[in-house]
């Protein structure tokens, strides 16, 4: 998903549904979407399930109000994209880098043009960013997948999108090292663009349903899973992370508008506008459950997942972070703030608080697991 006016959470759902997704996912692999963030609060009333808060362990501003994208398994580091701003008629997007271990910002990467989603290979370290790149007229020109190296944080390759259209949503497959980039054409047919992870050239366009909003890996067999907000009754759509092809479509009756796996069961959970979290099966790819568990989701990828715990998180209409248990599907609990990403090293949880009209700097808090 990207910034078109959304952040990922389409913050307006037109404004979000341009570029962006996740939110984020799929924290096990590095890829999230980058949903509209809450400010911390006192805990709210405590709900069947009860509200509890975490320590606070570093208060950190960013710029250009920045939200975290992705948090790299093998340093620890902490990707932020900003929002987009102008200079000289050209777009302009800040990748910030923040050490996982000094939480302080190490380095800051200036692109022309607007950046969305980010993942982290667990398997090398590099850093996988989608983007539309400014043109020589001062106007979005095509998709692209931008690859950082994870230890010197330069850029090292540009992956043009082969199907035209705005690179959304993207994961790696920790089995493999492929990427995947969800392709969002809005109601037309979306399509998943796969990314060699040691060559960096596109191997594969998958089609797949319409208004593709985030996809998942599931650490478990590399299966990839797409939801599809855009589809007739809603659908999920599997991808073989063996032959990049469709294997299965799972319509649900909702619209999926982010998803994640499990990497305790390999279950993907894929939550719904409307409040509701359907999850599937990992084996045989069909609905196990539907639960409504308190979530008003009306934003793309607004899904993270604690790789360490299997725990998911998604936003309820109060604007706090559901805990989702990864092995049943239920909520275990609410946290008084918004929807957190987790370090795959540490544990701890970072959460950005935007700036009013996303005018000024974003705060990201880190909290204590």
């Amino acid at each position: 998903m990207f910034r078109s006016g959304p952040r990922n959470s389409l913050l307006a759902r037109s404004r979000r549904r341009v570029f962006k997704a996740g939110l984020a996912v799929p924290a096990v692999l590095g890829a999230v979407s980058l949903a509209a963030l809450t400010l911390p609060a006192a805990a709210a009333a405590a709900g069947p399930q009860g509200v509890r808060g975490p320590k606070v362990l570093a208060t950190l501003k960013i710029g250009h109000a920045a939200q975290v994208a992705a948090i790299s398994p093998r340093t620890g580091d902490v990707y932020a994209v900003g929002d987009v701003y102008t200079v000289g008629g050209h777009f302009l997007t800040n990748l910030t880098v923040i050490s996982g271990k000094t939480q302080k910002v190490i380095h800051t990467y200036v692109f022309g043009g607007r950046l969305g989603s980010a993942a982290v290979s667990p398997l090398t370290g590099d850093v996988y960013v989608s983007a539309r790149i400014d043109n020589a007229q001062g106007a979005f020109g095509p998709g692209a997948v931008l690859v950082f190296s994870g230890q010197t944080f330069k850029r090292i390759a540009v992956v043009p999108n082969p199907a035209g259209g705005p690179s959304g949503s993207v994961a790696v497959s920790p089995l493999t090292g492929d990427v995947y980039a969800a392709n969002n054409f809005g109601y037309a047919n979306g399509s998943v663009t796969v990314i060699n992870g040691r060559t960096n050239k596109v191997i594969a366009t998958i089609t797949v349903g319409s208004n593709t909003a985030m996809v998942a890996v599931s650490p478990l067999t590399g299966d990839v899973y797409v939801a599809n907000v855009g589809s007739v009754q809603g659908a999920v759509s599997v991808i073989s992370g063996r032959t990049n092809k469709v294997i299965a479509t799972v319509s649900n009756d909702q619209e999926p508008s982010g998803i994640a796996v499990s990497p305790l069961t390999g279950d993907a959970y894929a939550v719904n506008d409307g409040g509701t979290v359907t999850l599937i099966n990992g084996r045989t790819n069909k609905i196990i459950g539907t639960h409504q568990d308190g979530i008003n989701q009306y934003d793309f990828g607004g899904i993270s997942v604690n790789p360490r715990t299997g725990t998911m998180y998604a936003t309820n209409n109060a604007g706090k972070a559901v805990e989702i248990s990864g092995r049943t599907g239920k909520a275990i609990g609410t946290l008084p703030f918004g929807l957190p990403i987790v370090s795959p090293r540490t544990g701890d949880l970072y959460v950005t608080n935007e700036p009013v009209n996303y005018i000024g700097d974003s705060t990201i808090v880190v909290y204590a697991p």
